[in-house]
């Protein structure tokens, strides 16, 4: 067990690390594993223009009118998501540096998870493949695909409980979507993901040192995930965005920009669909699923009926 807990040391570190003013405040931008890290950006703007360039007609128009829209920019929602998004990070600054005493590392949540295993499954279990490459890659696979799967839930749940919609539904008032979209979330919604996070870090990493009893950190690019900085890379930014890029038969394996844009419509039918982040799959078992055409609907509206987020404030209050 106590080898174990120096695995964990190993394993964790990495998750907990010191608040920084700078980092919380505009991190986002220079921060690798976000999903506004701007070398992030500026790849999906290259990959759009390379789809665009690919596409029978050239569509370039598309390209327009999905990232460089006046409209779209000058837009009253979209002018609120710069203000959310800075409220947020002062927020978030300002609640971390007064109460991070008071939150679980990821590394007590794991040490608690790893104790249920040995108890429950047997201390004894000697790991699997002695392959450095094959734990790391699974390590990989298991850490990204569990945080998906708990992005999920949370995601479901937001819609699905009453309570928690009033939250969600900040998030869903935008009229228009730009990149900054993904930041327009209630502070109580922010606090939510963030343990939802350390949850699914900490219960992948107890269920890796169970499972292969040694400390290895993932494969990754620039200290990221590798299929999380791919995900970031192929599209993360197209999801909050205009520009309709729809997966074909691929979307009932992975969640495209176009699905999750459906999931914005405030179209009755579109209700309550595709709550994946980067797998499509959950969608297909919880019966969410909707998959796109390759051109896009002539008509999309979005927002949320009886509630028009018109400034800050009308955001903060529940």
């Amino acid at each position: 067990m106590e080898h174990d807990q120096e695995n964990l040391e190993a394993l964790t570190s990495a998750f907990d690390m010191p608040f920084d003013a700078v980092q919380i405040l505009v991190g986002h931008f220079f921060d690798p594993a976000h999903r506004l890290f701007l070398p992030t950006v500026a790849a999906s703007l290259l990959m759009v223009t390379v789809v665009c360039a690919l596409s029978y007609r050239h569509n370039f128009k598309n390209l327009k009118n999905g990232f460089f829209s006046k409209k779209v920019w000058s837009h009253p929602s979209s002018r609120l998501d710069i203000q959310i998004f800075l409220f947020n990070n002062f927020f978030r600054f300002l609640a971390l540096s007064l109460f991070s005493g008071l939150l679980i590392s990821s590394y007590e949540l794991s040490l608690k998870a790893l104790s249920f295993l040995n108890l429950f499954f047997g201390s004894e279990f000697q790991g699997l493949s002695q392959n450095s490459f094959v734990q790391k890659l699974s390590f990989t696979a298991l850490s990204f695909t569990l945080l998906d799967f708990f992005r999920f839930i949370q995601h479901y749940c937001m819609h699905k409980v009453p309570f928690l919609w009033r939250y969600h539904r900040v998030h869903h008032s935008a009229e228009v979507l730009t990149p900054l979209t993904l930041t327009r979330i209630h502070p109580i919604e922010m606090f939510i993901g963030l343990f939802r996070s350390t949850l699914a870090v900490s219960l992948s990493t107890a269920l890796f040192i169970y499972l292969f009893r040694v400390p290895v950190h993932g494969l990754e690019i620039v200290g990221v995930n590798l299929f999380g900085f791919a995900f970031n890379v192929l599209g993360s930014n197209i999801r909050h965005s205009h520009f309709w890029l729809s997966f074909g038969s691929l979307e009932h394996i992975f969640m495209s920009p176009a699905q999750h844009q459906i999931h914005h419509s405030s179209l009755l039918k579109h209700r309550d669909k595709n709550f994946g982040i980067a797998f499509s799959f959950w969608d297909k078992l919880f019966g969410s699923f909707v998959a796109t055409q390759a051109s896009p609907p002539k008509n999309l509206p979005m927002g949320v009926e009886n509630f028009k987020a018109t400034n800050l404030w009308r955001m903060i209050k529940p």
